[in-house]
C-alpha cells in the first residue's frame, strides 16, 4: 500500500505533464497564428497583383482612363447594358486644330489634361464618375442611376465650365485651353449598346453645333 508521499509525487507528476501540454498547445497556437498571418499577407499581395493586372489590362495607356475593353466587359452583356445609369459622351473641341498647330505630342498632352480633369475635378463631391476613353479624342462618363437627367445635365455643364477656366502649358510655353462638347443619355438594363451610343452621339453633336 502506497504512503501519502507517493501520492504527492504522483500529483506533482500530473501537474507537470499538464503544464507541459499547455506549453505545447501554446506553441502550436503561436505557430498557427504565424502561419495564418503569413497566408493573410500572401492573400493581400495576391489581391494587389490582381488589381495591378486589371489596371494593365483595362487602363488606357495614354490617359490612364478605363479603356473601351473595360467598358464592354463590365457594362455590357452580349451588347446589352447590364444595369441602369447615365452615359455622357464627350468629344474634345478643336482637337484636330491642336494637333495641326502644335503637333501630336501636344495633342497627347491635351488628351491627358482633359482626362485628368474629367476624372478628378470635383471628385470630392461627386465620386461616382467613371471615365472611359473610347478612342481618339472621344470619352464617355458613366454615372450611377441615383440621379435625375436634369441633375446630370447640370453636373456636366458645371464641370465643363470649370475646365474652361483651366489651361495647360506646353514645353514651348504655349498656353492651351481645352473644351469639349457632350451628350447625356440614360440607359436601362437590357438597352442595346448601339441605341444608347447613337442617342448620346446625336446630343453631343447638337451641343457642339449650338456652340458655333
Amino acid at each position: 500500500m502506497k504512503d501519502i508521499s507517493s501520492y504527492e509525487i504522483d500529483i506533482s507528476d500530473i501537474a507537470s505533464v499538464s503544464h507541459h501540454e499547455r506549453d505545447t498547445t501554446l506553441e502550436m497556437t503561436q505557430k498557427l497564428l504565424v502561419s495564418l498571418e503569413s497566408h493573410a499577407e500572401e492573400k493581400r499581395e495576391l489581391k494587389k497583383n490582381i488589381v495591378n493586372l486589371e489596371i494593365d489590362l483595362y487602363k488606357d495607356v495614354l490617359t490612364q482612363c478605363y479603356s473601351r475593353k473595360w467598358f464592354t466587359q463590365k457594362y455590357l452583356n452580349n451588347n446589352f447594358f447590364r444595369n441602369n445609369g447615365f452615359l455622357i459622351m464627350v468629344d474634345l473641341d478643336s482637337f484636330k486644330a491642336i494637333n495641326d498647330t502644335y503637333g501630336h505630342n501636344i495633342g497627347d498632352d491635351a488628351l491627358r489634361f482633359i482626362s485628368n480633369q474629367l476624372t478628378y475635378l470635383g471628385a470630392e463631391i461627386d465620386d461616382e464618375r467613371i471615365v472611359v476613353r473610347l478612342g481618339g479624342d472621344e470619352f464617355c462618363l458613366l454615372i450611377h442611376e441615383n440621379h435625375t437627367l436634369e441633375e446630370i445635365e447640370k453636373k456636366i455643364f458645371e464641370l465643363r465650365q470649370e475646365i474652361l477656366k483651366k489651361h495647360f502649358v506646353t514645353k514651348d510655353e504655349f498656353v492651351i485651353k481645352v473644351g469639349f462638347s457632350y451628350g447625356v443619355t440614360q440607359f436601362n438594363r437590357n438597352d442595346k449598346y448601339e441605341k444608347i451610343m447613337k442617342q448620346a452621339d446625336t446630343k453631343m453633336y447638337l451641343n457642339k453645333k449650338n456652340k458655333k
